[in-house]
């Protein structure tokens, strides 16, 4: 006697329950993980979830339902991107294609061919160009996976109501920080502040989220895969004062947000980030020698990240400067590498207008041929009402070389560059000489 085994496959959707835990990463992805409950039958399910982004990366699809359920195997189809992509599934369906002069043609798409449809009809076969295509009516009853549609086998010993967990990462989930410094009219002190916008470029909606950021240079394989075109439809700003909270993960950084948050499809949010804070600052002029006439010194602004306080991720420094009427300039855009805490920061705001440096090789003379010797000239010109002290870095280059004759002290603080610091009355210039012998 023969004995035929029977499988039945039974074929639900996955109840996605209880909250979305978001990590954001600043490389344009992020981690999703979400609770999920089902009732499994008996033996093989087959289970169906369609609100997953087009972006996901399907090889980090995880199924978690502890060691009693078994995941037998998972697949993820994309759904349209778009016409080109459409017209793929649509092969060997009958359609109406509506053009954009209100004509129709009603038939069954028998191939594509670069821009054009050959759709056949009662009426006979012709090519139809897709740029003329206003819209694709097709059958109510056709099967067509217009969403990405994630699909998985699970097999269970017994029925049982289940909960488990499905984690992916995704791309189109990006944040970035977004730092303000405002510097007091006297410029002694400057206050601090910092959004992060989190951009949701996919079609899926997070809401309620719970929300992680997370900090610093992780290591991806640059593999290539396709990607789908995104856009950003809207910007909301959330008021919520209080502050993420830190803590380091292995060697990175992560920062927990104290609210749940609401991403929408296509979508850019900024949100409070950090407690402001507001510490002493320094203005520093800077003259970095080249062959130069009459350029204006760099001014940067030297201050220390709070101690106490969170390590800062990299992003955007905006500056701005109250005048003696209280009124708020905006004076300069910086980039913030990633800071530990109580580090210092410094900010490039511009060129001085009011104080100028000029650099001149005075005479250069060849002694022989194993060496040269350079004198040269560096004068600062201040024309402000107040006194200004400028750094005036000398780069030499790397091999062997000597400085003497310097009528001012100066410091070496690297294998090519010296630092000569300089006191400049107002309304006044000062001059630094000195001579360079390089050794071949």
């Amino acid at each position: 006697m023969t004995t035929k085994r029977l499988l039945v496959f039974a074929i639900i959707s996955i109840s996605v329950m209880g909250q979305t835990h978001l990590t954001l990463y600043q490389n344009q992805f992020g981690l999703v993980v979400e609770p999920i409950s089902k009732s499994l039958h008996q033996g093989s399910n087959i289970l169906t979830l369609h609100n997953i982004p087009e972006g996901v990366i399907p090889a980090s699809i995880v199924f978690d339902f502890g060691e009693t359920i078994q995941v037998r195997r998972q697949s993820f189809q994309h759904g349209w991107t778009g016409i080109q992509d459409a017209s793929s599934k649509l092969l060997g369906q009958t359609v109406i294609i509506v053009m954009h002069d209100g004509s129709n043609f009603t038939g069954t798409i028998q191939k594509m061919d670069g821009n054009a449809f050959l759709l056949s009809s009662n009426s006979g076969t012709e090519w139809v160009t897709k740029n003329d295509i206003s819209r694709i009516k097709f059958n109510k009853q056709t099967n067509l996976d217009i969403l990405p549609t994630l699909s998985a086998e699970i097999v269970a010993n017994e029925a049982l109501e289940a909960d488990g967990e499905l984690s992916y990462l995704s791309r189109g989930l990006d944040w970035n920080a977004d730092y303000t410094v405002l510097i007091n009219k006297d410029e002694t002190k400057i206050t601090f502040t910092s959004r992060v916008t989190l951009s949701n470029n996919t079609e899926i909606s997070f809401q309620n989220a719970s929300l992680k950021l997370f900090a610093g240079q992780i290591h991806t394989l640059n593999v290539q895969r396709p990607q789908k075109a995104y856009r950003v439809s809207a910007m909301s700003r959330e008021s919520s004062m209080e502050a993420v909270s830190s803590s380091p993960v292995m060697d990175f950084h992560e920062y927990q947000f104290p609210t749940d948050v609401n991403l929408p499809a296509y979508s850019e949010n900024s949100l409070f980030f950090l407690e402001p804070f507001t510490v002493d600052m320094k203005k520093k002029y800077v003259f970095e020698g080249g062959r130069t006439e009459g350029k204006g010194c760099d001014i940067s602004v030297v201050f220390q990240a709070v101690k106490e306080g969170p390590a800062l991720p990299q992003g955007v420094i905006k500056s701005y400067i109250l005048n003696d009427k209280g009124e708020k300039s905006f004076i300069g855009e910086s980039s913030l590498n990633h800071t530990s805490s109580g580090n210092p920061i410094h900010l490039k705001i511009g060129n001085a207008f009011d104080v100028i440096g000029s650099r001149e090789i005075t005479n250069r003379a060849g002694k022989t041929q194993k060496y040269r010797e350079e004198e040269v000239e560096v004068t600062i010109r201040n024309e402000k009402e107040t006194d200004v002290e400028v750094d005036v870095i000398e780069n030499l280059g790397y091999g062997l070389w000597k400085v003497y004759d310097a009528n001012l002290d100066w410091t070496q603080i690297s294998a090519e560059k010296i630092l000569f610091t300089v006191d400049v009355a107002s309304k006044a210039s000062q001059t630094i000489t000195y001579t360079r012998r390089f050794t071949y």
